[in-house]
């Protein structure tokens, strides 16, 4: 692989002098991340043709949202087939609601930049604006401003995923909360667990040991148009979408949809209503729009996008005396290995890393699991070759 480009951006928050509203809690450790890791690369010989480092250290506006999107929009800018790409986030993550189908538990998880609002909270109260709130424009607890300033996983997924071309790759990193599927891929890689073996890259499903929801595989509308309309019959009537050219339908819970996985959740297809004057059958229709989505949704002719990530999407993570807890622990596990180590062991030691650190913050420790999470959007990944940025 040629390296080609890296982007490594830290945010700290300094205090903001804008009385109309608060500032995210201040981080310590983001600036001392982008220059860990930047040593970390020198020492380890992966040099990159370029590298772009931004923080709020001597300028803000420098991790200001369109200025973030400018940069992540240079990273993939010209890639060619064969080139690797370097990603560095070290900020916060949050989770904002949302009523995209794709998200099982109603949320995007989100990178958030510096000139992204903090609103006070309503007296009384605590709780976020939900989606679509009614409130006055002038109101300024209202979270809409706070929301539209946040990076979605979907823009993530837009700018590093879509445009990335065939045979091209991109390691990014998110030392952040709320970061496990940050960018919306397909696979996933967690440690093992009592519950849970070591085997290979599962697609995100219902987490046992975590009790919370993980997102539906992207092919989740081939699955159910190819096991649950076409193969198993009708799936319960569907309601209206936002969108006039689609319907939601909700799979049947009684069809194990792929490989004994099932879909619960409600996916869009189109709205057969208005394509009945196409003269194609049902079954045309249906198979038609699934190859369709499987080209967009799979990314067949698309490059290799691999993600680490700090915490699953409901998690908080904390930082260490030398930074984010994910930069530290992964510099300081493959330094361990003398920079030969596998993927699946690096995920698997850091975890445990994780979990000392976590126990060194006595009355602050969180009382569940804190481990990493390994995404990817190609199958083929194999998780015992080593390890490189």
């Amino acid at each position: 692989m040629r390296r080609t480009k890296a982007l490594l951006i830290g945010i700290n928050y300094k205090p903001t002098s804008n009385s109309s509203f608060l500032s995210w809690d201040q981080l310590s450790g983001s600036h001392r991340d982008v220059k860990n890791m930047w040593k970390f690369l020198s020492q380890a010989e992966w040099t990159y043709d370029q590298v772009i480092m931004l923080t709020d250290e001597t300028d803000a506006t420098k991790v200001y949202r369109d200025n973030i999107i400018a940069h992540l929009e240079w990273l993939v800018k010209d890639c060619q087939p064969g080139d690797l790409l370097l990603l560095h986030y070290s900020g916060h993550g949050y989770q904002r609601p949302t009523r995209s189908p794709t998200e099982d538990d109603g949320f995007d998880e989100t990178i958030v930049p510096a000139d992204c609002p903090y609103p006070p909270p309503r007296p009384g109260s605590d709780e976020d604006c939900p989606v679509g709130c009614k409130c006055p424009k002038e109101d300024k607890h209202c979270w809409r401003p706070t929301y539209s300033t946040m990076i979605r996983d979907n823009e993530l997924r837009s700018i590093l995923v879509d445009k990335l071309p065939e045979k091209a790759r991109l390691i990014a990193i998110f030392d952040c909360c709320h970061s496990g599927s940050i960018v919306d891929l397909e696979y996933r890689y967690l440690p093992p667990t009592p519950h849970r073996k070591r085997t290979k890259l599962r697609k995100p499903r219902l987490s046992v040991t975590e009790g919370t929801q993980h997102k539906r595989s992207s092919s989740a509308l081939a699955l159910v148009v190819q096991g649950g309309m076409m193969a198993a019959g009708p799936v319960i009537p569907g309601t209206r979408s936002e969108r006039e050219d689609t319907v939601r339908i909700h799979p049947r819970d009684d069809i194990d949809y792929h490989n004994g996985e099932s879909c619960d959740s409600p996916i869009e297809v189109p709205d057969l209503r208005r394509v009945a004057s196409t003269g194609k059958s049902l079954q045309e229709v249906l198979w038609e729009h699934r190859e369709a989505f499987k080209l967009n949704e799979l990314g067949h002719l698309r490059g290799q996008v691999i993600t680490i990530s700090a915490a699953s999407d409901p998690k908080d993570v904390f930082e260490v005396q030398k930074g984010g807890l994910l930069t530290d622990s992964l510099i300081t596990v493959v330094k361990k290995h003398n920079y030969n180590v596998t993927w699946c062991k690096l995920i698997d030691e850091m975890t445990l890393l994780f979990a000392v650190r976590n126990q060194q913050r006595k009355d602050e420790a969180y009382d569940y699991p804190v481990h990493p999470v390994l995404s990817t959007n190609k199958s083929t990944m194999r998780l015992r070759s080593n390890f490189y940025l």
